[in-house]
């Protein structure tokens, strides 16, 4: 990291958690080179898709609390 960014960085994380997430949402976005103008129709399909398996009652769901723990014991 240069020193330009060393500095900024130091200065940064002093600021409110609200500026920072804006900053961070902000300088991600500013990473992206081009925006694909059809991942919005691909992920209302999918969406859409997901939701008839639900109703369908051909996809299995499990709560949130479920999946987080077997995350933090994968990654642990």
């Amino acid at each position: 990291m240069t020193d330009t960014a060393l500095r900024m960085k130091d200065e940064l994380l002093r600021l409110e958690n609200g500026d920072r997430a804006e900053l961070a949402q902000l300088l991600i976005e500013s990473l992206d080179e081009e925006i694909d103008p059809d991942a919005d129709a691909a992920w209302a399909e999918e969406i859409e898709r997901r939701s008839g398996e639900i109703d369908a009652g051909t996809a299995v769901g499990y709560p949130a609390t479920e999946v987080f723990q077997r995350l933090r014991e994968k990654h642990a």
